[in-house]
């Protein structure tokens, strides 16, 4: 516990129970530091129930031998984690390489067991934790992201997939919603490769008059990212950034133009190997919506969004986690 709490600290304050009635030893509610010395509460509180395993029992190369780690759960707690409200982390320390697991419970079980985990006869149930789930920095940012998500869904137009689309882009939605007041105008560079299944979608400001160089602002790195691009950026609209022809018959043409979900046509610039598609973007009626509700979010003291600086995000399953 020792361990977990200096591990834990900077993310938030602890909270437990006065006397253990609901079997999870530990919660945790997520604050952050502002930039001016403050703080920002964040609608997330989860709780963690702690298992521990000896190095006598569980050796480092029994580690590197395992595909994965396991542990034996009560499960009248297990039904009561299932349906309560917050969710229950398991943190799993493996002494021999000194390291915590973690695995979100109320999820495995939904997936693995449902309301049959409600009539289970038996009295303790073993779960398995994968590997690769490292209870570090980037697993607690994800717990009180998808915490957040669920705190703020109701007031998010698509639920809990537009929620996460929500978070992940909050800065450049807010930038977007302050281009005019600043005198920019948003643009989207999209870049292709013949060789590779990756799509880069790089977002620049641009000065009005054009008297200065475009800044970048937001890089978004995604595999085989789909055409639609209202999939992809669900409150944004777009516009062919160059009034180009596109003559179909044309054999200088490798690339086909890229089709807007408003059906106007964007011509590709490059050869094979590398082309872009270049296109002015504004918020659309979902995009207003969200930029107001982080306005609201930011006044009341919930988040803190960046004003400069540029950023990047990777939608890769190599780069994803699930924790």
């Amino acid at each position: 516990m020792a361990k977990f709490r200096a591990l834990a600290a900077e993310f938030g304050e602890f909270a437990e129970y006065e006397r253990d009635r609901a079997g999870r030893d530990i919660g945790l509610h997520f604050v952050s530091q502002k930039a001016d010395g403050g703080e920002v509460v964040a609608p997330a509180l989860v709780w963690f129930q702690m298992k521990g395993v000896r190095a006598k029992t569980f050796s480092e190369a029994d580690f590197e031998e395992s595909n994965k780690l396991s542990a034996s759960l009560d499960v009248g707690h297990l039904r009561f984690w299932y349906i309560a409200p917050e969710p229950t982390y398991l943190a799993l320390y493996i002494e021999s390489v000194d390291k915590f697991f973690v695995l979100n419970i109320q999820k495995y079980i939904s997936e693995n067991y449902g309301d049959d985990i409600l009539s289970l006869t038996q009295s303790t149930l073993t779960v398995h934790v994968n590997k690769d789930s490292i209870l570090d920095d980037q697993a607690f940012y994800l717990i009180k992201q998808r915490r957040s998500v669920v705190a703020w869904q109701d007031r998010i137009q698509g639920g809990e997939e537009h929620g996460n689309v929500f978070f992940r882009d909050a800065v450049l939605i807010r930038r977007i919603a302050t281009a005019s007041d600043r005198g920019v105008v948003f643009k989207l560079i999209v870049r292709k490769y013949g060789s590779k299944m990756r799509s880069e979608a790089y977002f620049v400001e641009e000065d009005q008059e054009g008297q200065e160089e475009p800044e970048d602002v937001w890089a978004h790195w995604q595999f085989m990212m789909p055409d639609e691009l209202d999939r992809v950026f669900p409150y944004l609209e777009f516009e062919p950034d160059e009034d180009l022809e596109y003559w179909e018959d044309d054999p200088d043409w490798e690339w086909p133009p890229w089709e807007l979900p408003n059906g106007k046509l964007v011509v590709p610039d490059g050869v094979f190997e590398e082309v872009e598609y270049r296109m002015i973007v504004a918020l659309n009626d979902i995009g207003k919506a969200w930029a107001q509700t982080l306005e609201v979010m930011q006044s009341a003291g919930f988040i803190e969004l960046a004003d400069e600086g540029s950023s990047m995000v990777s939608v890769a399953p190599w780069h994803g986690r699930d924790v």
